[in-house]
């Protein structure tokens, strides 16, 4: 629900006064310093505070005003470092200066520029991954039937007491056959990858 500033006005402790007049005219308010802020409704308003904070907040705001210009500054071409932020005063540039960053194209065709693509590698690694799983998996049909059965639970995430009890063996056998596998399956991986 929308308050009107009258009734924001008549709770300043909780909301901020509406006017350095109110501010200043309230003798409950001892703090010297103020903050303006706009609160949700869209209305500016005025909190106390001592000197301390009013200074923090009033550099916070700078620097963070700073930080957003550094930004939006164009990227020019220096001799010395490639690619630099431009330090010239932007109301003077000819050019539009709009805050966005320049095109992939513009920068790969004026200076040879390109990008890395993540989601090159990304796409990469993954198929290098299935091409693995793959591989250790065609390795495991080559298997009996018992074999191919304790690894696929494993794979599942069955304890070996659960898979011996799906296949009626001894938990100590299903350990034992299960590391041996295992093994063998790494030798013939290691193998292959050479």
């Amino acid at each position: 629900m929308k308050l009107t500033k009258a009734e924001k006005n008549q709770n300043p402790k909780f909301y901020g006064y509406g006017s350095l007049e109110q501010l200043q005219s309230d003798s409950d308010n001892t703090l010297t310093h103020w903050i303006p802020y706009k609160d949700a409704d869209g209305d500016l308003r005025f909190i106390p505070c001592d000197e301390e904070y009013f200074h923090f907040h009033r550099n916070d705001v700078r620097n963070e005003r700073r930080r957003r210009d550094i930004e939006s500054r164009c990227l020019i071409p220096s001799e010395k470092f490639g690619l630099v932020k431009c330090r010239a005063d932007c109301s003077l540039c000819p050019k539009v200066r709009d805050g966005l960053p320049i095109s992939i194209d513009y920068m790969r065709e004026n200076y040879d520029f390109d990008f890395k693509d993540d989601s090159y590698e990304e796409h990469q690694e993954q198929f290098k991954e299935q091409e693995q799983s793959d591989f250790i998996w065609n390795l495991v049909s080559e298997l009996n039937e018992t074999d191919q059965l304790i690894l696929k639970y494993f794979n599942e995430g069955k304890t070996d007491a659960e898979i011996a009890t799906e296949l009626n063996k001894a938990r100590s056998t299903i350990q034992e056959r299960k590391t041996k596998l295992i093994m063998m399956l790494r030798e013939k991986y290691e193998k292959n990858k050479k």
